[in-house]
């Protein structure tokens, strides 16, 4: 199975029109794909959904309980913990994608800077 090449304008356009759902759905659709084309684990796609998931969970339960300083503390780590996660996470899947076209020669181009403002449009 070899992964599918997404148009990146089409990824935004989506991106946008989802208001930042379809982010999170191509980093896991992208890095299970490469997973399945290497038959090996090259992305820790369940630590990441993992990492995602209780992020999200502290981000919330810090803005709904945020009565003191403790509480919005914990929502503010958990985002930036989010930003963090998801920066890394478009990094990764940009350098491997980029040592791939220099193993296979492809001739296509794969942008971190379009990742990282997806990634930023989204926050």
């Amino acid at each position: 199975m070899h992964p599918k090449i997404r148009s990146p304008l089409v990824s935004w356009l989506l991106t946008v029109m989802t208001g930042g759902i379809y982010l999170f759905f191509w980093v896991w659709l992208v890095a299970t794909e490469l997973n399945n084309a290497e038959q090996k684990n090259v992305f820790p796609v369940k630590l990441w959904r993992n990492a995602t998931v209780t992020l999200y969970i502290l981000a919330l339960v810090g803005f709904l309980l945020a009565l003191n300083a403790v509480t919005s503390l914990l929502a503010v780590a958990a985002i930036l913990g989010l930003v963090g996660l998801f920066l890394s996470v478009q990094v990764s899947i940009g350098n491997y994608i980029k040592c791939k076209d220099g193993e296979l020669n492809t001739g296509k181009k794969y942008s971190n800077v379009l990742s990282v403002f997806l990634l930023f449009y989204f926050f």
